[in-house]
């Protein structure tokens, strides 16, 4: 149960969110990365991998973020006792 839990709130939106975020991230110049830094000036390089890096940031944020609000939607809708632990006296 507890595996099944995590994957529902923390892995599949992880997932979900780096899936829309796919299209963004520049890999279909992969087969062409050996001769991409010798013909492609240093401005658009940097450019590239500067941009690269601020999506990769945001996609990561927006994943902790997605996650721990559903995590916190969850335990907020679970049916428990108000407390974990009870109250000393």
């Amino acid at each position: 149960m507890q595996v099944f839990l995590s994957f529902c709130l923390i892995a599949a939106p992880t997932a979900a969110i780096l899936w829309f975020a796919r299209d963004i991230v520049f890999a279909d110049d992969a087969d062409l990365a050996r001769e991409y830094f010798s013909v492609t000036p240093l401005f658009e390089s940097v450019w590239r991998v500067t941009l690269y890096t601020f999506i990769k940031k945001k996609t990561t944020w927006v994943a902790v973020v997605v996650t721990s609000v559903l995590s916190c939607l969850f335990i907020r809708w679970t049916a428990a006792s108000p407390g974990l632990y009870p109250r000393a006296a």
